[in-house]
């Protein structure tokens, strides 16, 4: 993880704070994924949703948030039910993590 001391400019836009310190997500095309995802067969979307889910968990700042690998076998066991609810979750989770950020900002733009 980056400390705020030794962060760049440039990736301050995939950046997230995070009890104090950057966290960076690593930014992700959509096309490259169907196009990936169609040639290994779905195992590249597989590994995505993986890799998704913990980044919703780490910007949400949820450490006991399900991992991206119980995920995927909870909706292989559910028979796609889990991946429903896990969708829900995810919005929701993003939802509140934008009304936050936009909150604070709104607080530092009032308050100079």
């Amino acid at each position: 993880m980056k400390t705020v001391d030794n962060i760049q400019k440039t990736d301050i836009m995939n950046s997230y704070l995070f009890k104090g310190e950057f966290v960076m997500i690593e930014r992700r095309n959509i096309a490259v994924c169907i196009v990936l995802t169609l040639v290994t067969c779905g195992i590249y979307g597989i590994y995505w949703i993986v890799c998704l889910t913990n980044d919703v968990n780490t910007v949400s700042g949820d450490v006991n948030g399900t991992s991206g690998g119980m995920v995927v076998l909870l909706t292989i066991v559910t028979c796609g039910i889990y991946g429903i609810y896990w969708a829900y979750k995810q919005e929701r989770s993003l939802t509140l993590q934008r009304i936050t950020v936009e909150s604070r900002q709104a607080t530092a733009v009032f308050c100079i």
